[in-house]
């Protein structure tokens, strides 16, 4: 929603949140990874394209209008059956 990558660990329930390297980063809980997460975000031309596809990434799935858009598709495609 801000527009920030975010570092995760994984799981199953992410998927729909957080694409590892294009809206956050996904790692196992290593310090190792953690470490290496952290050095990809003080790449600032990294840090700035995961933000924007954050940012995207956002409000074509989670904003209000997205969801009312997604909605409709699946009631005209109810209907067209």
């Amino acid at each position: 929603m801000f527009g920030k990558p975010v570092i995760v660990t994984r799981t199953n329930t992410l998927k729909d949140y957080v694409i590892n390297g294009y809206n956050g980063i996904v790692i196992d809980k290593t310090k190792e990874d953690l470490h290496e997460a952290i050095q990809r975000c003080l790449d600032q031309v990294e840090y700035k394209r995961m933000s924007r596809n954050a940012r995207r990434h956002y409000e074509d799935t989670f904003t209000m209008s997205a969801m009312s858009n997604r909605t409709a598709e699946l009631i005209i495609n109810d209907l067209a059956r």
